[in-house]
């Protein structure tokens, strides 16, 4: 789950240890670490967060720099812009915490985006990060079609979390999460092309008939399918969405 997920990554983080002659990577690092645990505004936490990541990646192709430096410079940042993702997420999904705004959802997705761009290319995180960004296209276009946006707008959206959840898939066809991105891919498909299908099939159920008629990128999962006949609403996907990351 996400709060349990934060929870340990704040813990991880407050345990950081100094170091006596910082260097940028440790500075701007700080920067972001004391903007994360007050009250700073959510843009300026994101520009704190860019600018790590660039020291990060200019320290990492640092010759002169010690191995060791430049792997505790790099376990820092993606630390603590994987908890800034989080925190934004759960910001703009939890009950209770204002009426967001397109603005904010694209910060959101701008900070997974930035994490993606720098650490998505393998490690144990990169099935997590990729699958809480989907949730948060998906809370986005629920978002958008609640608030009177034009369909366009946001049955886009909901193409976009249909991508973002084929992506999950594609990733690992047998993870953690491959019932609730199967199932979200489903619905957030029929959003994007204005299709709700009835919720049974007649002849062989709702979720095998829907992905016989629209699959996803890769293979189509009709023994995920099988396993949510009937069984769960658009709403309550997205409340599980909520519990599971940035809570």
């Amino acid at each position: 789950m996400l709060h349990a997920a934060l929870l340990s990554l704040s813990l991880a983080l407050a345990a950081a240890p100094a170091r006596d002659a910082p260097t940028r990577c440790d500075d701007d690092a700080a920067a972001l670490r004391r903007g994360l645990g007050g009250d700073v505004a959510p843009e300026q936490l994101l520009t704190s967060a860019r600018r790590l990541v660039a020291a990060e990646r200019r320290a990492s192709e640092d010759p002169a720099r010690a191995l060791a430096e430049r792997r505790r410079c790099a376990q820092q940042t993606e630390q603590l812009v994987r908890a800034l993702a989080y925190q934004l997420h759960r910001e703009l999904t939890v009950a209770g915490r204002g009426a967001p705004s397109e603005r904010e959802f694209q910060r959101g997705l701008d900070v997974y985006d930035l994490w993606l761009r720098r650490f998505g290319l393998s490690g144990p995180r990169v099935y997590d990060m990729h699958y809480f960004r989907a949730e948060l296209l998906w809370a986005w276009a629920v978002w958008a079609r609640a608030s009177g946006r034009p369909a366009s707008g946001w049955r886009q959206r909901f193409g976009d979390a249909a991508d973002a959840f084929a992506r999950v898939l594609e990733l690992n066809p047998e993870g953690r999460y491959t019932l609730d991105a199967a199932w979200a891919h489903v619905l957030a498909t029929a959003e994007h092309v204005d299709h709700r299908p009835p919720p049974w099939c007649p002849v062989c159920g709702y979720e095998v008939c829907f992905y016989r008629a629209v699959p996803s990128r890769g293979r189509p999962y009709p023994d995920v399918a099988l396993g949510w006949r009937g069984s769960r609403t658009p709403t309550q996907t997205v409340e599980d969405a909520k519990g599971r990351a940035p809570e």
